[in-house]
């Protein structure tokens, strides 16, 4: 799958992997648990609000999967939740 990577208006550089669809047509991305500075993908509030959920499968690292169009306002979202 494709890499992206985002850089914020402050500077931090996020790293998104591009999935394929989910069952609506919606796009997913991951990101690793280690890109947000965290051990493991274990939820957290930040990451609840923040809309991403823990990816339990096995191709990519641990980390978290979420749908967006947007991904400069996913990264600025991420970067405000202290992530």
């Amino acid at each position: 799958m494709k890499q992206i990577s985002i850089t914020t208006k402050k500077g931090k550089v996020y790293n998104f992997t591009k999935l394929s669809w989910d069952v609506n047509g919606n796009r997913l991305y991951h990101i690793s648990a280690a890109d947000l500075g965290l051990t493991d993908n274990s939820a957290t509030p930040a990451t609840k609000k923040a809309g991403l959920k823990r990816y339990s499968g096995t191709k990519y690292s641990q980390g978290f999967i979420f749908q967006s169009n947007n991904l400069q306002w996913t990264a600025e979202r991420l970067e405000e939740e202290g992530l």
